[in-house]
Order: structure tokens, then C-alpha cells, then sequence
């Protein structure tokens, strides 16, 4: 048991040194019918500065359509075949790893932000109005060494097979009955 205790610790401890470059949060999903638009906020890190040809990209995005927005300084562009090409070149991978159509985003404005910063509302339209996980991938820069640096993850988005919300919930239960049983065994 403490060997556990100290594998959490220590995994706690570096994984608070991870880096993150532009974060994007789920904030809504408004319209219905066929055509549905997901909206998040996005912002920018406190160790990143975001520069030209920096990028967002939203990968495996159920029923892509329409015409995606970002905020001025920024092109939004659609692609139905293929997944996220995160600044290619830069020596820095990014790419979510799934290979659905994705919703590719990029810096275009000439002047640096320096993080933290809200980089403001960013949306993408699609036929699917059933919520689950999309993947994206981010590219900034460093603050102390204007290297490139990439995160990624999952974030709400348009799925073909939402969520299980129960799923968490189930899986802790569990591990509580292992808990109790053991105990008990004894």
C-alpha cells in the first residue's frame, strides 16, 4: 500500500511540471435540427506566448459541416479527410492521434500575446447533436526560450457515441468494493 501512496505522490509532483500552451473549454452548444455549433473559450498559458503561425486544431469532430469562426487574427478552416497537421516542421507534435475530419485553426495576427491571456471564443458546426469527446492539439511558444510547445487532450465536442457519464461513478465503486473487501478478508 505505501508503494501506491508514493507512485500517486510522485506522479503528482512531475505531473505538475507538464506544460500546456492554448487550452480550450466547452462553454455551449446552441442550435438544433441539422445543424449544431459548439463554442469554447480558449485561452493561452502563463509560460506561452502565442506568435504567427501558432495553432488549435479539434480532431475527430462527428458530422463536420458549416463554416467555422475564431476571433479575428485567427483563419478557421474545415477538413473532412483528414486529421489535425500541427505546425509541421516545427519539430514540436501536437497532432491529436485520431484521423476523423478536424477543424484547423491558426494564428495569422502579426503581434505576439503573451500569456496568460483569453484568446477569446472559437466555434465549429456540426449535423451531430450528441456530446462526447473530441481530441485537439495546440502550438505555442515558450515564454523563456521561444521554443515551440505542443499539449493535447479531450474536450466536449460533437461524438457519435456520448460520453457515459456513469462510467467514472461505476469505476470508483469498484475500486471502493476491492477496498472494503480486502479489508474484510482478513
Amino acid at each position: 500500500m505505501k508503494k501506491w501512496l508514493l507512485l500517486g505522490g510522485l506522479l503528482c509532483l512531475f505531473g505538475g511540471l507538464a506544460s500546456a500552451s492554448i487550452i480550450p473549454t466547452f462553454t455551449n452548444e446552441t442550435g438544433g435540427g441539422s445543424l449544431f455549433t459548439y463554442n469554447y473559450d480558449v485561452t493561452l498559458d502563463s509560460l506561452q506566448n502565442l506568435v504567427t503561425g501558432n495553432q488549435l486544431c479539434f480532431s475527430d469532430v462527428s458530422g463536420l459541416t458549416g463554416t467555422p469562426t475564431a476571433p479575428s487574427g485567427w483563419t478557421a478552416a474545415n477538413n473532412t479527410s483528414s486529421a489535425c497537421p500541427i505546425n509541421s516542421g516545427t519539430g514540436v507534435s501536437g497532432t491529436p492521434t485520431n484521423t476523423a475530419p478536424s477543424v484547423l485553426y491558426t494564428y495569422t495576427g502579426t503581434t505576439t500575446v503573451a500569456g496568460p491571456s483569453d484568446l477569446g471564443t472559437f466555434s465549429l458546426q456540426s449535423s451531430t447533436g450528441s456530446e462526447g469527446l473530441v481530441a485537439y492539439g495546440a502550438v505555442a511558444q515558450k515564454i523563456s526560450n521561444s521554443l515551440p510547445t505542443a499539449n493535447q487532450g479531450d474536450v466536449d465536442g460533437p461524438s457519435a457515441v456520448p460520453e457515459p457519464e456513469w462510467s467514472a461513478l461505476f469505476g470508483l465503486g469498484l475500486v471502493a468494493l476491492a477496498g472494503l473487501r480486502r479489508k474484510y478478508a482478513r
